[in-house]
């Protein structure tokens, strides 16, 4: 039984993270092609998806910010859309959707696989 509550406890004090991820997920879906906006988003929905239970949209950013590392900033803005996209996508299911959020990464992987194989 306690662990039961500590569990609703855990989860009644996400919700306000959460919306605060999606508060950041909604600005990063109007979009425009301002890199240094994209990340300083990024960077904020990734501090805030542990805490929020949002773990595979914890995992999509690290894969853009790991991006932008190895691209010394100049990163290809194909690869930067792909990602933005599976981190609104995986945020806007995750945790409602059991699933969901793995089915955004494998897919992510996926096209960015086929976008480099084009290259």
């Amino acid at each position: 039984a306690v662990l039961a509550g500590a569990g609703e406890a855990m989860e009644a004090a996400a919700l306000p993270i959460r919306a605060a991820v999606r508060t950041y997920v909604d600005a990063l879906a109007q979009g425009g092609n301002d890199l240094a906006r994209v990340m300083v988003l990024v960077h904020k929905i990734r501090g805030l998806v542990d805490i929020a239970g949002l773990p595979v949209t914890g995992r999509i950013c690290d894969g853009l910010c790991r991006h932008m590392e190895e691209t010394s900033g100049t990163a290809d803005p194909a690869v930067v859309a792909l990602h933005v996209d599976a981190i609104i996508r995986a945020a806007r299911c995750e945790p409602q959707q059991p699933g969901a959020g793995e089915e955004v990464a494998a897919r992510l992987a996926e096209q960015i696989a086929q976008y480099r194989a084009g290259d």
